[in-house]
């Protein structure tokens, strides 16, 4: 071997030594997907949005009703306009390339004060966005309110909200207009 080859071949290592950890860092970069459509692959996500919003507590357990990130995309399947659709979409996109950027990471792999931290920002982003609307004659809402009204509705009409956050009673007795309330009591269902 020449010391002309030895030369180049320790150039080309140093040279691989130094770019290699570029191009393995390169490819630890999170790339938001870009949603045309929500499907089954996006209910964990969805999952996990709704359960930042709405974490619940000892008495009134959230992840019970796991299936929520299932009724968010029925709902926004079958029961939105196809303006309501688009806006959730793009909120949906908006959060997904948001955490990309700031964390590098997708929603669900963040930590639980960066989650929370995440969704104090979008509620104020949502009131402010609705302030700005006020006069409007054709309201459009926010995402993250059609996010959170279909979260806790999906909650509260599941078997864990109709059964352990309210008083249920399978079979209705007679109406009263007017019952007793106890400090403390559970609403009924």
């Amino acid at each position: 071997m020449t010391r002309k080859q030895f030369l180049n071949q320790i150039g080309i290592m140093g040279g691989t030594s130094l770019l290699a950890p570029t191009l393995l860092l390169q490819s630890c970069k999170y790339e938001p997907k870009v949603r045309l459509e929500l499907s089954e692959l996006d209910i964990p996500f969805l999952e996990e949005v709704a359960h930042t919003i709405f974490p619940g507590t000892d008495e009134i357990p959230s992840r019970e009703s796991s299936d929520i990130g299932s009724y968010l995309l029925l709902t926004y399947r079958d029961c939105m306009e196809p303006e309501e659709q688009a806006v959730f979409l793009s909120g949906i996109n908006t959060l997904d390339k948001h955490c990309g950027e700031e964390f590098n990471q997708v929603f669900t792999q963040l930590s639980s004060l960066e989650k929370l931290s995440i969704v104090a920002d979008l509620q104020e982003e949502a009131i402010a966005f609705g302030e700005n609307q006020k006069d409007a004659t054709k309201k459009i809402p926010h995402w993250f309110d059609l996010m959170k009204n279909i979260t806790l509705t999906g909650y509260f009409t599941s078997k864990a909200g109709m059964t352990k956050v309210r008083e249920y009673n399978p079979v209705p007795g007679r109406y009263e207009g007017c019952t007793p309330y106890k400090e403390g009591q559970k609403i009924w269902s």
